[in-house]
Parts: structure tokens; sequence; C-alpha cells
């Protein structure tokens, strides 16, 4: 019904630091014909109390009932960085994962939604506030 993906940390090019993703696909959504197959997508941003692992199992569930993909990440200085977090690098944590979804995974912006909560709609914000990502499906803050 559902696949993780866990894609581990990336190194960026950029700064050099390590981001961990989660993606979780809902495969109910997937098509026989990958033309017709457009995912779309929950970029969630969470809040301060917790980490990647303890989000899966959410995830998951969100992922079943609402019939879509969840991507989510941790933060500079959460789950696996050894860095002290800072509101910029929530701003530029975001900035690199939302690349990452739209060049690597393949998503369009006008199919995915940015989800918030807490610190993290510090970074939902900022991203639907750019020019660049504006065509994003929906924002949702709590």
């Amino acid at each position: 019904m559902y696949k993780k993906r866990i894609l581990g940390s990336f190194k960026t090019r950029k700064t050099g630091k390590r981001i961990t993703v989660v993606h979780i696909i809902n495969k109910c959504l997937m098509s026989k014909n990958p033309y017709i197959y457009e995912p779309s997508a929950i970029l969630y941003c969470h809040e301060n109390e917790t980490d990647l692992l303890r989000l899966i199992p959410f995830s998951i569930d969100i992922s079943i009932q609402m019939k879509i993909d969840i991507i989510s990440f941790d933060y500079t200085g959460f789950g696996d960085s050894k860095e002290k977090p800072k509101n910029t690098t929530l701003v530029d944590d975001g900035e690199i994962v939302i690349n990452f979804i739209l060049s690597h995974l393949k998503y369009k912006i006008d199919n995915l939604i940015f989800f918030g909560k807490g610190i993290g709609a510090i970074p939902s914000i900022h991203l639907a506030g750019m020019n660049l990502y504006q065509n994003c499906k929906s924002l949702i803050l709590c």
C-alpha cells in the first residue's frame, strides 16, 4: 500500500552539511501507465520536539489516509546533525530540500503542499513566499 524510502543523509555541495530525508510513496496512486501518474506530495516541516524516526508512523498514516506522498527532513541540529539549530538554518535546509525534491525526485511545484508545524512554519512560509515556489498546491500551518 505504501513504500517507505529513507533516502538517508545527503551532503550538500553548497555548505557541505548533511540533511536526512524520508520519502513515503503511496503506491495506491501509481498508475500502470507512467505517463498518467503525476504524483502529489506533502513536504512536511516538523515541529521542534521531534525528529524523523518519530515521524515515520505519522507520515505513513497521513500518506494512506490522504492518498498522497510524504517527504520530510531533519533540520540542522536535529536527528543525526551535530550542529546547533538556528532560524537561518531552518530556511536554508528548506531551500536545499525543495531543490532536491524538484531536481532528483522529479515532483512538480504545483503538485507540492508545504505543511509547517511549530518551527516548521518558518521554512514552509519562506518557501511558499518565494517567487520560484508560489505555484505550490497549498500551504498548511499549525
